[in-house]
């Protein structure tokens, strides 16, 4: 396209940080995508990238997901198929099994032949919503069904993954298993962490955009364990 300037935005501050060489990236998957944006940013004089409120990139975000979808497929048809043309549960039926990107030492020649791939995870409490929201299965067990129906409401179902949408909150990311674990450890004793109690912990978590349905009782619990707290509270 020839150009020459490039101004990018993110809700993530920290992929803006890990950008600016502000934070670290400690991740080898994230390490992995900055070592590409590193390789990209040389194709233009000009290249900043600047922050914007997540509720104010949500639009942004999810068309970008259908973009790198390799089978993209028009949310309006899928729900009128299965005869609802008012429920778009579905923007895509594609699921990423492993990162679009090679990992790149200094060049990305130097790179070739390494490939950073996700491992699959089993069952988490987000497979019923995935299966209900992708499928329309629900669960065999009558009770656990009526609550999945009744509470798929509140999640999309976006290029496989799953968000949570509500009231008073922006569009949140579904998360289980170690990821609560990261997510938690970053917020609470991280870079920016200010190892703040377990409900105040749970506001930051929810506020960087991040959903379990038992995120305030890791919070507490996560507080509760840290040595650094025990041994400096008052």
């Amino acid at each position: 396209m020839g150009a020459q300037s490039l101004l990018a935005k993110s809700d993530s501050q920290l992929v803006i940080g890990q950008v600016t060489g502000e934070y670290q990236a400690k991740d080898p998957q994230m390490a992995a995508y900055l070592r590409y944006v590193e390789v990209l940013k040389r194709a233009f004089a000009a290249f900043e990238l600047v922050h914007v409120p997540r509720e104010q990139n949500a639009r942004a975000d999810l068309l970008a997901k259908l973009a790198i979808a390799d089978n993209r497929v028009d949310a309006l048809h899928v729900s009128r198929a299965r005869g609802n043309p008012r429920n778009h549960r579905s923007l895509s039926q594609d699921t990423a099994r492993a990162p679009c990107i090679s990992t790149y030492a200094a060049s990305p020649e130097e790179g070739k032949g390494v490939q950073v791939c996700a491992l699959e995870e089993g069952d988490t409490w987000m497979t019923p919503y995935k299966r209900y929201l992708a499928d329309g299965i629900l669960p065999a067990e009558p009770e656990e069904g009526k609550k999945i129906k009744r509470n798929a409401a509140r999640y999309t179902l976006v290029d496989g993954i799953l968000f949570r949408h509500g009231f008073t909150h922006p569009i949140l990311t579904c998360v289980s298993g170690d990821e609560c674990t990261r997510i938690m450890a970053d917020l609470h004793e991280g870079i920016c962490g200010s190892h703040v109690g377990g409900r105040s912990l749970a506001s930051k978590v929810i506020r960087a955009g991040f959903f379990w349905p038992i995120v305030r009782e890791d919070c507490v619990r996560y507080a509760q364990h840290c040595k650094q707290c025990q041994m400096h509270a008052d």
